[in-house]
């Protein structure tokens, strides 16, 4: 697999329905032996199982310029789990999972597939012009 935008992200982002600086974003790390994404068919959070997502963070810092979105790097803290978590799954966190749109999914960090052991784990954004992801 390769980072990648869900269809419903890029429909949701012309039509003005979703504010990556006002909305809740949020990173889960996602265990890829428990959800395979679908950046066609899946549009919200009630499309990932439960089982799949590991730990997720609430991104700060949320910022829009030039095409790009950025955040503050994130950190999950003192992550286990059974499995390894192979992708950061991003997401607007609304009223319940059906409602909260699914943006893109990530797995192309040098750190990333990990197993969580109980310890600490940072992603750090790209620090150049596609910073967590540019449309």
């Amino acid at each position: 697999m390769a980072n990648g935008m869900y269809n419903g992200a890029r429909d949701g982002f012309l039509l003005g329905q979703i504010d990556l600086e006002g909305d809740q974003v949020v990173a889960f790390l996602i265990d890829l032996d428990l959800y395979t994404p679908d950046l066609v068919n899946h549009s919200s959070l009630a499309d990932v199982p439960e089982g799949a997502r590991v730990a997720v963070q609430t991104l700060s810092g949320c910022s829009v310029a030039a095409g790009a979105f950025d955040a503050d790097d994130v950190t999950w803290p003192t992550v286990t789990h059974s499995g390894d978590v192979g992708a950061v799954l991003l997401a607007v966190l609304k009223s319940d999972d059906a409602a909260s749109p699914l943006l893109a999914v990530l797995d192309e960090d040098d750190s990333l597939p990990f197993t969580p052991a109980g310890s600490d784990f940072t992603i750090t954004w790209d620090n150049g012009t596609n910073k967590v992801f540019r449309i």
